[in-house]
């Protein structure tokens, strides 16, 4: 808490962010596929909170992903919290957040909202379902693949009709789909 001549005591807000990888496999193998662990993520935590009067937004990427335990529940203190970043196979990021603060997970997101877009739109233009007439893919598919909001896949939509009106959103028995007209 830092308490001013006057007034009420207020608490400090850091914010903070690291990267970690298994390095001694990077210098042993030249690769690493090992999942990064609570212990690893721990002493990176405790060199970043030293301060008891602080509350601590953390960030913190892995070149190799978390273990499932991690994701599953990220990591939480009395003064700070932990948000896990990690690369999506398909591209973009996933961040990992207690729940509760999900809401400011965007703070450490590597992606700009104008890449997810550009992504997404790319996504469209590639996808082999929809270079066919009449073929089509679930929008909530490409939202899970690309791991992006509904939001971002229309307006990577948009992006795509712009070049090719013959793609298109519509509802099919109460699922949306983005389809190629047959036309």
């Amino acid at each position: 808490m830092e308490k001013p001549l006057l007034g009420k005591a207020r608490t400090r807000l850091v914010v903070g962010a690291g990267v970690l990888n298994p390095l001694e496999d990077f210098i042993l193998k030249g690769y690493s596929r090992r999942k990064i662990d609570f212990s690893l993520l721990d002493r990176l935590i405790k060199s970043i909170v030293t301060k008891d009067d602080a509350f601590y937004f953390l960030g913190v990427l892995s070149t190799t992903g978390w273990e499932e335990s991690l994701t599953d529940s990220p990591p939480r203190g009395d003064n700070w919290i932990a948000f896990l970043v990690e690369r999506l196979p398909q591209g973009g990021w996933t961040i990992f957040g207690s729940g509760e603060e999900d809401e400011y997970k965007w703070i450490f997101d590597p992606e700009s909202m104008e890449e997810k877009v550009d992504r997404c739109a790319a996504f469209l233009r590639d996808c082999d379902e929809l270079k066919v007439r009449g073929g089509f893919v679930f929008l909530k598919d490409v939202e899970e693949t690309l791991g992006v909001p509904r939001a971002i896949v229309e307006k990577g939509l948009l992006r795509i009709r712009e070049e090719d009106p013959a793609v298109q959103k519509e509802e099919v028995e109460g699922r949306e789909i983005i389809k190629r007209s047959r036309i």
